[in-house]
């Protein structure tokens, strides 16, 4: 029985649920351990993000393309894993500090608050800038403010990586030799 070829969508749909799927997995168990917010580990997940990308890329010209794809191509494949993973990360993070753990948002907060209110005593900055730029601060860290700035950023994160792997991943293939 021949498997049937996927189109570049659908190949990018199917890598991106399952690179978000490990991002959500990652997340996890990063709040399972206890992580710090700002711990080094998070940074593995930039790793999960640019293996899945690659991984559907090179899944998809080497099974649907018969080992050849253009840089458009692998392009658009990296970049449409990369923000499957994203809206899909985004609506995890949304539903995780709205519904699953309010209370991990609130110690986020108050680090946050802390450190500002740090760096803001060492500039001398009044206590009614202080208080403005806390009520800022406080508006970037609700559930929806922080899903759409992880949209946003993790977008902008994934095409940069899909141009610069693109340029790996592809294979032109040569119409004089057949």
């Amino acid at each position: 029985m021949e498997k049937k070829q996927r189109s570049l969508f659908m190949n990018s749909l199917v890598y991106g649920l399952i690179t978000g799927g490990g991002l959500i997995l990652f997340s996890l168990l990063l709040y399972i351990m206890d992580a710090p917010y700002k711990s080094p580990l998070g940074y593995l997940g930039i790793v999960i993000m640019i293996g899945g990308m690659i991984w559907g890329t090179i899944q998809h010209k080497n099974v649907n393309m018969n080992g050849y794809l253009s840089y458009g191509q692998a392009f658009l494949s990296c970049f449409l894993i990369a923000i499957i993973a994203t809206a899909l990360s985004s609506v995890y993070t949304y539903l995780f500090y709205t519904f699953f753990d309010p209370q991990a948002l609130a110690n986020i907060i108050d680090k946050a608050v802390e450190e500002a209110e740090l760096k803001m005593e060492s500039q001398g900055m009044s206590s009614d800038q202080m208080d403005a730029a806390l009520g800022i601060t406080k508006k970037f860290l609700s559930p929806v403010a922080m899903s759409l700035m992880g949209l946003v950023m993790n977008s902008i994160f994934g095409a940069i990586i899909a141009l610069i792997a693109a340029a790996f991943l592809k294979k032109e293939e040569n119409v004089f030799q057949s």
